[in-house]
C-alpha cells in the first residue's frame, strides 16, 4: 500500500542491489545505480541517501569490530555467554520497568497500556521495556548465528563481562542497521535533517501511528480478560476457589539434598493472592479469543496439542523463574556467573519433568524439547524456541526474557505454525475453523441483538459452481448484503512481514469486490443459501468486506472494500453500544463507560462502514500515540536519531473514569 514511487526502492526489494548493510556491500553500487536513473524521483534521493549513510556506517563497523569482540572466545562458551548475557540485561530492563510503573502509579496512572509501554528514560532513553526487550533478544539471536565463525578451540579469556558487552553492542548495532535499512525499503521511512541531526522517520506520520495503533489493539483486546480475571483472582476467590484454578504441575523451587546437589522440585503450585497462575491466565485470554478453536488441535510435527505445548513453554518458563532467583545483581564476572546467567538444565531432567508433568512418553518429551530448541534457522527464531543447546547437546540454557515476558498470543501463533498450524490453504490451515466460528458467532450476535431483528446471516460458505473460491461470509443489515472475505492469519512482526500482509489484505479485497459483484449477478442463488425469497434481497445494496482473526490492517479501505477485525463486526452487530472505557476500582469491581453505536436497525445500516474505518476501540489508542527519538549510534558527523511511537496520558471522559480507579483497561 506504499504511495511512494522509486526505481531504486523496487530494486532494493528485488535484492538487485545488494543491501548496503551487508557485510561485504558497496554502498558507492547505490551510487552508481542512481546515476543511471533517468528521471529520479524525491523517494530515489530519500532511498540512496538512506543506503549511503547505513552502508557508511556499518562498513565503519564491520572494520573496527568485526570478528574481534568473540576472540578467545570457543564456540561453546560464546553461545552459554550469548544467553547468560541476555538474561542479565533482561534482568536490569525488568527492575528498571518495575521501578518505573511503581513511580507511574504512585503518581496516578492508571492505564495497563501506557504502564506497559512507557518509555524507561535514562540511558535506555526513549524505549519501553518491551522494546528493550525486543532489541535484546534480536541482537542475541545474531550473537549466536555469529558462533558459525568462532574458531577458538580453547578460552583464553578472564574478562567475561568485557566481551560479553562489546559483543552486544556489536551485534545490536548490526542489527540496529539492518533494521532501519529494512524498515526504509518496506514501510516507507526516510532520512530527515532536524537542527543540525538526522532522524529516521515514517514519511507518513499517520499510516505509521496506524500501523502501531494495530499492534496496541492486537495485543491489548487479548489481555483485557487476562486483567479482569487478575482482579477476580485478588478480590472474589478464596484460597481455596484460587488453588482449584490451579490444574497442573510444574517446578516450583529447587531443593538442596544432604550430599549438596541441588534438585527441582516438582509440584501443584501453591495458590498466591498476589500471582494469578500463568497457565490459569494464559487459558483465559485463549477462550475469549480465536485461539481457543486450535487449542486442543493436534500439532503435525510435535504429536502433542496446542495445549500441550503451550504448557511446556509455561514449565520452562517456570524453570527459569526458579534458576534465576537469587542472582540479584552479581554481574558476568567469571565463569561460574556465567554459568548462573545461563539458566541451564540438562536435557536428561527436562525430559524427566516433562514426564512428570504433561504425562507424555520419554519420546514425546524428547520431541517437545527439540521443538522448542534453537537453531540458526528456527522459525521466529529465540521467540518460538527458547532452548539453546550447550555441553555438546546434554543441557540446555533458557532465553528468560522470552519465556517470562511473553506477547502469549504471538507465541501461540509462533507455536502452531512451527508445529504445522499454518496460513496456507493445506490440510492443516487455521482458516475453514476460523470461517465456521465466524458465521456461529455473527449468528449468535444477531440473535441477542433485538434491533437487528430483520438481519440474517448465512450458516455455510456459498459453494459458486464454475466460479473458483466459496464465498465465506453473507449477512444483512437493512437492506445491506454483506460479502465478507474471512482471514486467518498470524500479526506482523517485522517491516518485510507488514509489507507482505498489505499485499495479502490488497488481495483479499479484490476477492471480495469480485465475489460482491458475482453475488450481484445471482441474487436469486444467494436468497436460496440465505433462506429467503429473492424478492426481499431486491434492491438491497451489495458491500464487499474483509474480516480478519486480529487488528493489522482494520480500519483500511482497500479499492472501496473496508476491513475490519472480526471482534469489532462481533460488537457492532451483537449490541447497539459498547463499552468505550472501563476501570479496576480498588476494591475489584469494575466500572465501566458506555457508548452507542446506533438506536435502530437504519441507524446500524447507515453507520457501519463509517464506524469500521473509524472504529472506536482503534481511534483511543490512535488519538493517544505520542513520538518519542531515541540516538542511535552513528560514524558521521550528525547525530542519527530514530522515532517511536508511545501511548500517551488518558484524556477526557477516559481520563475522568479512571482517576477513581486503581487500574484502567484499554
Amino acid at each position: 500500500m506504499s504511495t511512494h514511487t522509486s526505481e531504486l526502492q523496487l530494486a532494493a526489494r528485488k535484492n538487485l542491489i545488494q543491501n548496503p548493510t551487508s557485510r561485504n556491500a558497496d554502498p558507492m553500487e547505490w551510487f552508481a545505480s542512481y546515476k543511471l536513473l533517468t528521471n529520479p524521483t524525491d523517494r530515489d534521493k530519500e532511498i540512496l541517501r538512506a543506503a549511503l549513510t547505513f552502508g557508511r556506517d556499518s562498513i565503519y563497523l564491520y572494520s573496527r569490530y568485526g570478528g574481534s569482540f568473540l576472540e578467545g572466545v570457543s564456540a561453546p562458551t560464546s553461545r552459554k555467554l550469548a544467553i547468560a548475557t541476555l538474561n542479565y540485561q533482561c534482568s536490569i530492563i525488568m527492575d528498571k520497568q518495575q521501578a518505573k510503573v511503581k513511580k507511574l502509579i504512585r503518581g496516578g496512572e492508571t492505564s495497563l497500556d501506557r504502564l506497559a509501554s512507557t518509555p524507561l528514560g535514562g540511558n535506555i532513553q526513549s524505549l519501553s521495556a518491551g522494546d528493550m526487550f525486543d532489541n535484546t533478544v534480536d541482537a542475541v539471536e545474531l550473537w549466536l548465528k555469529k558462533n558459525a565463525y568462532v574458531n577458538a578451540k580453547n578460552d583464553v579469556i578472564s574478562n567475561y563481562g568485557g566481551v560479553a558487552a562489546a559483543a552486544l553492542m556489536y551485534c545490536s548495532i548490526e542489527k540496529g542497521y539492518a533494521s532501519l535499512w529494512q524498515q526504509t525499503i518496506w514501510n516507507d521511512w526516510k532520512l530527515i535533517d532536524d537542527d543540525g541531526a538526522v532522524i529516521h522517520a515514517p514519511c507518513d506520520i499517520d499510516k505509521e501511528k496506524l500501523r502501531i495503533s494495530w499492534g496496541i489493539r492486537h495485543e491489548s483486546k487479548f489481555s483485557q480478560h487476562a486483567v479482569l480475571a487478575i482482579s477476580d483472582w485478588k478480590h472474589k476467590m478464596s484460597s481455596d476457589e484460587r488453588q482449584k484454578k490451579i490444574s497442573r504441575r510444574t517446578v516450583t523451587a529447587i531443593e538442596v539434598r544432604p550430599n549438596g546437589k541441588k534438585e527441582f522440585r516438582v509440584n501443584v503450585p501453591k495458590q498466591s493472592e498476589n500471582k494469578p497462575d500463568s497457565l490459569y491466565l494464559t487459558k483465559v485470554s485463549v477462550d475469549n479469543s480465536y485461539l481457543s478453536l486450535f487449542w486442543n488441535e493436534n500439532l503435525p510435527s510435535v504429536g502433542v496439542s496446542v495445549s500441550v505445548a503451550v504448557e511446556a513453554f509455561l514449565i520452562i518458563s517456570d524453570i527459569a523463574e526458579v534458576l534465576a532467583r537469587g542472582l540479584g545483581k552479581r554481574g558476568l564476572s567469571g565463569r561460574e556467573c556465567v554459568s548462573l546467567w545461563s539458566l541451564g538444565i540438562s536435557v536428561e531432567r527436562l525430559k524427566e519433568i516433562f514426564q512428570q508433568c504433561l504425562s507424555v512418553s520419554d519420546e514425546q518429551a524428547r520431541v517437545i524439547i527439540e521443538f522448542f530448541s534453537w537453531t540458526p534457522t528456527s522459525y521466529k527464531g529465540l521467540w518460538g524456541a527458547p532452548l539453546v543447546s550447550v555441553s555438546n547437546g546434554s543441557r540446555v540454557c533458557i532465553a528468560r526474557p522470552v519465556v517470562s515476558n511473553p506477547n502469549m498470543q504471538r507465541t501461540i501463533e509462533i507455536i502452531m505454525k512451527r508445529g504445522g498450524l499454518t496460513d496456507d490453504e493445506n490440510e492443516n490451515s487455521r482458516g475453514k475453523p476460523f470461517e465456521s466460528n465466524v458465521r456461529r458467532e455473527i449468528i449468535s450476535a444477531i440473535k441477542r441483538n433485538g434491533i437487528l431483528s430483520k438481519s440474517i446471516c448465512a450458516e455455510h460458505a456459498l459453494k459458486r459452481k464454475g466460479a473458483g473460491e466459496e464465498i465465506d461470509l453473507l449477512f444483512t443489515i437493512g437492506r445491506t448484503l454483506f460479502v465478507g472475505e474471512v482471514k486467518c492469519w498470524m500479526f506482523p512482526s517485522d517491516p518485510l512481514e507488514y509489507a507482505n500482509r498489505n499485499r495479502a489484505i490488497e488481495k483479499a479485497a479484490s476477492q471480495a469486490r469480485k465475489k460482491a459483484a458475482w453475488v450481484k449477478e445471482n441474487i436469486e442463488r444467494v436468497a436460496g443459501h440465505l433462506g429467503v425469497d429473492s424478492d426481499r434481497l431486491k434492491g438491497f445494496n451489495v458491500v464487499p468486506i474483509v474480516v480478519q482473526n486480529q487488528s493489522y490492517g482494520m480500519s483500511l479501505e482497500v479499492n472501496e472494500v473496508v476491513v475490519t477485525d472480526f471482534d469489532f463486526l462481533a460488537l457492532y452487530i451483537g449490541s447497539s453500544r459498547y463499552t468505550a472505557g472501563g476501570a479496576l476500582l480498588a476494591d475489584g469491581r469494575e466500572s465501566f463507560r458506555f457508548e452507542s453505536f446506533y438506536h435502530s436497525e437504519i441507524e446500524a445500516e447507515a453507520n457501519f462502514c463509517r464506524t469500521m474505518k473509524d472504529p472506536p476501540v482503534l481511534k483511543r489508542f490512535k488519538d493517544r500515540l505520542q513520538w518519542m527519538v531515541n540516538e542511535f549510534p552513528t560514524s558521521g558527523d550528525c547525530p542519527l536519531y530514530f522515532m517511536s511511537g508511545v501511548l500517551g496520558e488518558l484524556t477526557g471522559a477516559d481520563k475522568a473514569l479512571s482517576d477513581a480507579a486503581s487500574v484502567a483497561m484499554d
